[in-house]
């Protein structure tokens, strides 16, 4: 029996190692943000009341961007100025000099059943409109919520990942 060996230095070991942490973090770590991803999707969607219109709810949309050094998952809203429907579910609104539009709120007070003519669903919309500029409202907090209700989940999945990526990497070491 004849063996060869070939001495691999330092700089080509790093190489691979390198590489291997690369494949193992596709294998593990993106998996568990994406679960992770999903988890907080889900929670954040059940929060957002469905309005009239359900657009705030449909709004809800999230994403994972893998980067070189880390993995970054987002929820937010596709919502933009001046669509600011979902932001103020969110953080609420302060009583204020300013209004808000009534005409916006005529649609909810129809779904709602509180008037049936047009003429008293104005008058309902608007009524509602000049309480929320004199007293605000109260936000639901619904993305800090969200990932609260998800924060144990995300960290058992987070935690997994790291542990199989460990034993992944000793294994190849």
């Amino acid at each position: 029996m004849v063996e060869f060996e070939i001495d691999i230095p330092d700089k080509l070991r790093k190489l691979n190692l390198a590489a291997n942490y690369a494949r193992a973090r596709s294998r593990h770590l993106e998996p568990a943000m994406k679960k992770s991803v999903s988890a907080a999707h889900g929670a954040v969607t059940r929060l957002v009341p469905i309005g009239a219109t359900g657009e705030a709810r449909r709004s809800i949309a999230s994403q994972v961007l893998p980067g070189p050094y880390q993995i970054v998952g987002k929820v937010q809203s596709t919502m933009r100025r001046p669509d600011v429907y979902i932001f103020v579910l969110n953080a609420g609104r302060p009583p204020g000099k300013r209004m808000a539009n009534s005409t916006k709120l005529e649609s909810w007070v129809q779904s709602k059943g509180l008037a049936s003519s047009p003429a008293r669903v104005r008058q309902i919309a608007f009524l509602i409109a000049r309480a929320v500029q004199r007293k605000g409202t109260a936000g639901l907090g619904i993305f800090y919520n969200g990932l609260e209700r998800t924060k144990r989940m995300i960290d058992t999945f987070h935690q997994q990942a790291v542990e199989a990526m460990t034993r992944e990497l000793d294994d190849n070491a």
